[in-house]
């Protein structure tokens, strides 16, 4: 009679066991906000940038959730990139959160900003092996050397430093890079 007793009991501390995990997982029993967040991975970008489409499947098939604390957020997504290194001169943030950008970013992101770097640190001929050789024309060493290398077989694309692939010029004219 001892062995039915025993197995009811196991049953039923199983069943209670089974039920519990099922409610927790499916339950936030967290009543204050803080113990909300720390219960997952949560995910911070300020109001008025979403970081797009993309980002957000990401979130969502991370099980990321969104807070609009940034130090609660195991990652932090900056207001664009077009301010980022300033943003993150004022923000100061918690050990070990994951922030989306870099600081010096601004340096490199711009074509003329990374050849400038390449070609500082490697050389103009290391550098052009990286990326397509440049000239800036704001600078009068690299129309020096534009003016030395100038080639009129070769096809040259001219950039301003706007994004979005706008800005291009396509010419073969040294006269029009040099009025550039």
């Amino acid at each position: 009679m001892e062995k039915p007793i025993l197995l009811v009991t196991i049953a039923v501390l199983f069943l209670f066991l089974l039920i519990a995990i099922v409610v927790n997982t499916f339950t936030d029993f967290s009543f204050r906000e803080e113990e909300k967040v720390s219960r997952g991975p949560h995910f911070y970008h300020c109001p008025t940038y979403t970081g797009g489409k993309i980002m957000d499947e990401l979130y969502r098939e991370m099980n990321f959730r969104l807070t609009q604390d940034p130090k609660r957020a195991a990652v932090y997504l900056p207001c664009g990139y077009t301010w980022v290194e300033n943003e993150l001169r004022q923000y100061n943030p918690p050990r070990g959160q994951i922030i989306l950008a870099i600081d010096g970013c601004d340096r490199i992101v711009a074509k003329n900003g990374l050849w400038k770097v390449l070609s500082e640190e490697y050389g103009r001929d290391y550098a052009s092996e990286l990326v397509p050789r440049s000239y800036v024309t704001s600078s009068p060493i690299d129309m020096d050397y534009l003016q030395e290398e100038y080639d009129p077989r070769k096809i040259y694309i001219m950039k301003k430093n706007v994004q979005r692939q706008q800005g291009l010029k396509i010419t073969k004219k040294l006269s029009e890079m040099n009025s550039a």
